[in-house]
């Protein structure tokens, strides 16, 4: 999985800014019927976040995670990730 900690992706944030994402992951949960996306921003790798990724044809774009079901799942993942580097670290 080192691997997939090196992609970036261009999106647009909740506020309208075009910002760069380093990706962690990316699920598709069928229960939630939602795409979540686990990422820090390009360059400060400090802080993990996490947001649904919407996709057009064109862009992606974040919006925040505001379901407590949703949260308590994304936040099991987040902390699988950062076993997973502390591992590798």
């Amino acid at each position: 999985m080192m691997d997939t900690f090196n992609n970036l992706l261009e999106v647009t944030s909740e506020r309208g800014d075009l910002i760069q994402i380093k990706v962690y992951d990316i699920l598709d949960e069928n229960q939630y019927n939602k795409t979540f996306v686990i990422y820090t921003l390009a360059g400060e790798d400090s802080t993990i976040f996490a947001s649904i990724l919407n996709e057009t044809d064109t862009d992606y774009s974040l919006d925040s995670i505001t379901n407590s079901d949703e949260l308590q799942y994304i936040n099991n993942e987040i902390d699988m990730i950062v076993n997973e580097i502390e591992e590798y670290s």
